[in-house]
């Protein structure tokens, strides 16, 4: 892998970032219902609430990267 191929399009940083930012504020609200409630549970949930942003960016980076890949072969 060279150096270039690390580097990250706007596109592709402003996708990450804003799922990182929607992932942290499930954890957060989910952090908040768990004081109010005294139920670990809503950590949880907020948890896997959160991976249903960053995992389908992340999944679609990859798919981008690999499919960059075949094409400069």
């Amino acid at each position: 892998m060279s150096d270039g191929s690390l580097k990250l399009t706007a596109g592709e940083r402003r996708d990450l970032i804003s799922a990182g930012i929607k992932e942290a504020g499930c954890v957060l609200a989910g952090v908040a219902v768990y004081f109010a409630t005294s139920n670990w549970l809503w950590i949880l949930i907020g948890v896997v609430a959160g991976a249903g942003f960053s995992l389908p960016a992340i999944i679609r980076l990859m798919r981008a990267r690999k499919q960059a890949d075949h094409a400069s072969r």
